[in-house]
């Protein structure tokens, strides 16, 4: 495995900003992930959206704490 070849794919996706790749799916699991470790109430699908539009909008009337989207 040629580690190189693997930085310079995951550069070009990045720079891309094209959603569904493998450097989105890692950067939106990993804050999800890390989140969930420091308490955070947020699903994968609201981490992901925040990643996506930037902002967060509930689909629901379920209360979300200003300390889960910062």
């Amino acid at each position: 495995m040629d580690i190189n070849k693997i930085k310079n794919e995951l550069i070009k996706q990045k720079e891309s900003k094209f959603k569904g790749n493998i450097y989105h799916y890692s950067q939106v699991n990993f804050a999800y992930n890390s989140n969930k470790i420091e308490g955070s109430r947020l699903t994968s699908e609201q981490t992901e959206a925040i990643f996506d539009t930037s902002s967060f909008i509930p689909k629901s009337d379920d209360l979300i704490k200003l300390d889960d989207l910062t």
